[in-house]
């Protein structure tokens, strides 16, 4: 198993690796005649620390190690015509601030950036040997800095282990499957992460409703019990002076005196 002193050595000779290969790399934009310009080293250069800056990004924050990997590798490279055009605290302005926007995940600058640089082309592979560079600054690869590089390769159409063999390292294997179609992002997000939404709870079956019942109408309140009609007038019975014929308690409800 590789110590933390092993992997050290071989990020030191990753980024005299890096700086010699974009030797090389410059060497071959020189000679690609007038697809570009001196005008044109702007998107190169633009791209190559926004990914430098992403990459520099996968630990949540800027650490002092890979800030310096850029800057030697900047200082080593003052010279060259795609960098030279530029101060070197712009390039390191440039690199600090495509970082934050890592850490805000300001995810479609990223994108954009690449569009102007051609698939298999010696600007992608200067932008990848920039980001390989800021990677082992610290000394070893990661497992989201290695994800990360293996989609940027692939939206660039370079290998990355070819790349990795010139600069004297090995490049871990990626731990997770790599997505049919490469996805670029900020930041490779963990396996165990959080799913953004709650899990959709599982249908349950459905259930016509009861149909409406109308409630009975209210029972109307019984009619009073008619008097009792007067009984048959008892013979020699004088009408009762009380209730004058219409019969109450005292003629027995007869209206007639006995």
């Amino acid at each position: 198993m590789s110590t933390q002193n092993e992997w050290k050595e071989r990020g030191q000779r990753a980024v005299g690796a890096a700086t010699d290969l974009a030797t090389g790399l410059f060497r071959g934009l020189q000679n690609i005649g007038p697809r570009i310009q001196a005008n044109q080293y702007k998107p190169i250069v633009e791209a190559f620390c926004a990914w430098t800056g992403l990459m520099a990004a996968q630990h949540g924050r800027l650490q002092r190690t890979e800030l310096d990997g850029f800057r030697h590798f900047m200082l080593q490279n003052r010279e060259h015509p795609v960098f030279g055009g530029f101060p070197l605290e712009e390039l390191l302005d440039k690199f600090r601030n495509y970082a934050i926007k890592a850490f805000l995940e300001e995810t479609e600058i990223f994108h954009t950036v690449l569009n102007p640089i051609p698939q298999d082309s010696e600007e992608a592979r200067l932008i990848i040997t920039g980001c390989m560079n800021v990677i082992y600054a610290d000394g070893h690869c990661d497992e989201n800095e290695r994800l990360s590089l293996e989609q940027l390769a692939n939206r660039l159409g370079v290998n990355t282990d070819s790349m990795a063999r010139k600069m004297g390292v090995i490049l871990p294997a990626p731990t997770r499957p790599q997505p049919s179609t490469p996805h670029l992002s900020p930041f490779a997000r963990s396996a165990t992460a959080a799913p953004p939404y709650p899990a959709t709870p599982e249908p349950q079956p459905y259930a016509a409703p009861q149909p409406y019942v109308a409630p009975p109408p209210p029972q109307a309140a019984p009619p009073p019990p008619p008097p009792p009609s007067p009984a048959a007038r008892p013979a020699g019975g004088q009408p009762c002076t009380l209730c004058q014929g219409k019969g109450c308690v005292f003629c027995n409800q007869t209206g007639y005196k006995g």
